[in-house]
């Protein structure tokens, strides 16, 4: 078996690599053979080694039958590229992005599926932005979720505010998933065009970067334009890019936190004029709201609090303080029950055991849809069950 030889279509080769990121040097380099030999394969398909095309089909992360189909299957295009980075810094997605976005593009399928096992009725978002601009549009969305500053306020830890701010988007019928990807070449990205939209945070980002980047990202949708975003600074671009992105961010930190309660707030009033304790105010104001600093020191120069050349000099000051700081992993390796609830969210995998107690899905397709094993079914239902 090792020895034998087969035939496919070429195009079905150049499309697992292309879809994937890699190019022929890497490739040729993880077989250990020519690259002129992944070329003459890309070129004609004959006489692939089965041993091969078994490795390539692992590098490529496609089941090995997805060589031997008549074309190539028909997949959802990368989104729309809102990424903000300098064009000597804008390089192609990388693999790890790209299979990210390929598990997003699944789980909003299974979405899709789930809600017509369950008979629900199209739970697309129905406000409508019109000629809003991101303010009057962060006030009408506050009143929509029915989440107070109070309620903010009263929010002691980080993860509790992600978790909660999950919880009322997804009321709007919008899904949130979180998933690793390369923090410096995404912070997230939505998927819309159809009912059921999802946005996806980036696992690997500080916990008040991907509240920021949740609100940034439901704009998008709000706004008809989901795509991948960096949350970078939108002097790089221009056009189309930079107006969407401009809007969104203002959005997102004008949802936040909003003017009125940002200017009562009694430190911000007790700053004044007076520059002293200033970082002490910026941190205890952005805990309040469970912000980053960097949140708060533009929402102060957006309304004349501050000025452009004090915002900037804060602006240099914490980001050394940041690269001074060694990022640690504080929770460790996740259970994989634990992993799946933080990575799927707990309204998707309801939406899987309501499947299953409806008799749509097997024991099987829950492990396959929640990416575990059969043992961890039960501690991760009543996982969900603690979580609503």
């Amino acid at each position: 078996m090792a020895f034998l030889k087969v035939d496919i279509k070429p195009e079905l080769l150049r499309w697992a690599r292309e879809t994937i990121g890699e190019n022929i040097g890497n490739v040729a380099d993880k077989l250990k053979t020519e690259t002129s030999l992944i070329k003459s394969w890309e070129e004609d398909g004959k006489e692939i080694p089965l041993g091969a095309l078994e490795r390539l089909a692992r590098i490529y992360k496609r089941p090995l039958a997805t060589f031997f189909l008549s074309e190539k299957p028909k997949e959802k295009l990368i989104p729309k590229d809102f990424r903000t980075l300098p064009q000597n810094r804008k390089t192609p997605l990388s693999k790890a992005t790209r299979l990210a976005i390929r598990k997003a593009w699944r789980f909003q399928s299974l979405v899709l599926d789930l809600a017509n096992v369950a008979r629900e009725e199209p739970r697309r978002h129905t406000q409508e932005v019109g000629s809003k601009g991101p303010e009057d549009l962060a006030e009408k969305i506050r009143d929509y979720l029915k989440i107070s500053v109070k309620n903010q306020f009263a929010w002691k830890e980080d993860r509790v505010a992600l978790t909660e701010w999950i919880k009322a988007v997804e009321r709007t019928g919008v899904l949130v998933f979180q998933i690793s990807m390369p923090i410096d070449e995404v912070r997230g990205f939505s998927l819309g065009d159809v009912d059921h939209p999802i946005i996806v945070l980036n696992m690997k980002d500080s916990v008040r970067a991907r509240i920021f980047t949740l609100f940034h990202e439901y704009c998008h949708l709000l706004n008809n334009n989901a795509g991948i975003c960096d949350l970078g600074d939108e002097k790089y671009v221009s056009g189309e890019i930079q107006s969407a992105e401009k809007f969104c961010n203002c959005f997102a930190g004008m949802f936040l936190v909003p003017k009125k309660y940002l200017l009562s707030h009694p430190l911000v009033k007790k700053f004044s004029e007076s520059k002293e304790d200033f970082n002490k105010i910026v941190r205890l104001v952005s805990n309040d709201f469970r912000v980053s600093r960097e949140v708060v020191l533009r929402r102060l120069l957006v309304l004349g609090e501050i000025p452009y050349d004090f915002y900037i000099l804060k602006i240099q000051e914490f980001n050394q303080e940041f690269k001074k700081i060694k990022v640690r992993s504080k929770g460790g390796w996740l259970v994989p029950y634990r992993k799946s609830l933080q990575e799927r969210g707990a309204s998707f995998i309801s939406m899987v055991f309501e499947a299953k107690k409806l008799g749509k899905i097997t024991t099987r397709d829950i492990t396959d849809y929640l990416g575990i094993h059969r043992k961890h079914i039960f501690k991760l239902e009543k996982a969900v069950r603690e979580k609503f």
